[in-house]
Formats: structure tokens, C-alpha cells, sequence
């Protein structure tokens, strides 16, 4: 682990090089942070530049601090490249911050502020494995997928990874489809206000797919997803609209009963509390 920690180091400040050579030669660290410079006060500047519009300068400084190995500025840099915010997208060395960051603590949990970065950054490549984005260096794996969403999702209860994990075993991508397991991830997802995770459990509830058949439960699953998403996803509104138009009447009132006394609690608190969202990729049910 320590040789493949110290060449991983060798090629990631190759790629910070490259990255300040071809992209950012307008911006000099020296000129706007003093040595020993607090990691708080490069992202507060980062941060600033950002919402001034001023790209060049906010790349810079988050490449400044991704060189200090703070890792919520290797984050930040690699989902401004993976988004093409200089105009042109850089999967290629995006994937490498992204590893950076998942391996940054090898086998050991990283500490409780990390953590979110750590999974996320195991998510995201997750996705890159999944779908093999062109440009990445990253060709078209679902078990490799499967591992990067195991680990974040085992270790760092992840819910999107929870979510993809489930609707990789739901599908039939790696093979013959297990839908037990798919039910019991996407549950630990749903749980946590994962707006696809419970439009794919709400169906496989009404259709008994992988668990016990429960439609009450499935029109109340689909029902919170939309609470969450709104006309976000046309195809999870097409799927509850057409769900609650095939349920009887008594599953209904039933399931309106029930929403009624949880949506006293408010809204999911997912969509503002989660860093990691769809990275830009399709969402397939069943991918």
C-alpha cells in the first residue's frame, strides 16, 4: 500500500503541473496567498472568485490548495474540470483527483470531515466505471463499478452509492438479476430520503419484485419521491402517475393516510443536505 501510495503521489502532482501549465497561467498562488496559508482561507478565496465569475482565479486557487493535499480542494478542482467550467471537460485528470481522494487514507476511515469527499469521490468513479465516459481513461466496467459503490456504500453508508449498487442488482448488467439484494440496498437509501432509490422501491413494493408485495407502501415510496423531485424526472413521474391510476381505492386512501401524517415532518432533507447528486450522468432504472 505505501509504494502504491507514493507513486500515486509522483503522478498526481504530475497531473497538478500539467493541469497549472495549460490552464491557468493567469493566476499566480504567490502573488495572492502567503506562505503557510491557512486551507480555509485558499477555499474562502476560491469560493469568492467563483461567485465573481472570475473561473481562472478560482481554479487556481483550488489547484493551490489541492497541492497542499486538502481535500476539499481536490474536490472542488476535479468537479470543475469533470463540468468543463474553463469550457472544455478534463476526464482524464478529474479521475485522477477523484482517486486521490479515495485513496488518500488507503485501508484506514479517514476522519469524519473527510468522509463525505472519500465516498463521494468512490461514487463518482463508480459512475465513470459504469457508463465509461469517453476521454476518461476509464472504460465501460460494471464490476469494477460494483466495487466502488460496495465500498462507499458498505463502509460510508452512502446512500447514493446504496442506490446504485441497488438498481445494478435490480438490473441484469452483471449478469442474472438478484432482486433481494437490489431491495435491501435501495431500502437503506430510500431510508435516507433518496428520491430514485424510492421510486425504484416503490415499484418493486407493488409488483412483490424481490420482498413481499405491499402497494400501500409502494404508492407511499413513489409518492415521496415526487415530494423530492417535483417534474425533475419524467420518467419517475410517468411511473407514479400510473401507479396510483392502477391502485384501488381502498390502497389510495390508505396510502394518503399515511403521507398525510408523515409529510408533517416536511420535505426529504436529501436534495440540499447530499454533495453528491447524479455527477452529470443518466439515471436508468434497472441500468
Amino acid at each position: 500500500m505505501a509504494t502504491f501510495n507514493a507513486f500515486s503521489s509522483i503522478v498526481f502532482s504530475a497531473v497538478i503541473l500539467a493541469v497549472t501549465a495549460t490552464a491557468s497561467h493567469a493566476f499566480d498562488p504567490s502573488k495572492t496567498f502567503k506562505a503557510g496559508e491557512e486551507p480555509r482561507e485558499i477555499l474562502r478565496y476560491g469560493f469568492k472568485a467563483l461567485k465573481d465569475n472570475r473561473i481562472e482565479d478560482a481554479m487556481g486557487a483550488f489547484r493551490f490548495g489541492a497541492e497542499q493535499n486538502d481535500v476539499m480542494a481536490q474536490w472542488k478542482l476535479a468537479r470543475m474540470m469533470q463540468n468543463g467550467d474553463q469550457g472544455v471537460r478534463n476526464h482524464a485528470d478529474a479521475v485522477m483527483l477523484f482517486r486521490k481522494i479515495a485513496n488518500r487514507h488507503g485501508d484506514q476511515m479517514p476522519p469524519a470531515r473527510e468522509m463525505v469527499y472519500v465516498s463521494g469521490a468512490l461514487v463518482t468513479l463508480g459512475l465513470y466505471a459504469l457508463h465509461g465516459v469517453e476521454g476518461s481513461g476509464m472504460s465501460r466496467n460494471p464490476r469494477t463499478a460494483e466495487s466502488y459503490f460496495y465500498r462507499a456504500a458498505a463502509l460510508y453508508h452512502d446512500p447514493e452509492a446504496q442506490y446504485q449498487l441497488g438498481s445494478l442488482y435490480r438490473g441484469e448488467v452483471l449478469g442474472e438479476a438478484s432482486p433481494r439484494s437490489a431491495a435491501r440496498w435501495l431500502s437503506l437509501s430510500a431510508r435516507k430520503g433518496h428520491p430514485w432509490a424510492q421510486a425504484e422501491l416503490g415499484q418493486m413494493l407493488i409488483d412483490g419484485e424481490g420482498l413481499r408485495s405491499s402497494p400501500v407502501r409502494g404508492l407511499v415510496m413513489l409518492a415521496r419521491s415526487i415530494d423530492t423531485l417535483g417534474t425533475l424526472d419524467p420518467v419517475v413521474t410517468a411511473i407514479n402517475k400510473n401507479a396510483w391510476a392502477a391502485a384501488s381505492e381502498s390502497d389510495r386512501k390508505s396510502a394518503d393516510t399515511v403521507l398525510a401524517a408523515t409529510r408533517l415532518n416536511g420535505p426529504s432533507p436529501y436534495a440540499s443536505r447530499r454533495l453528491v447528486r447524479s455527477m452529470g450522468f443518466p439515471r436508468v432504472a434497472g441500468q
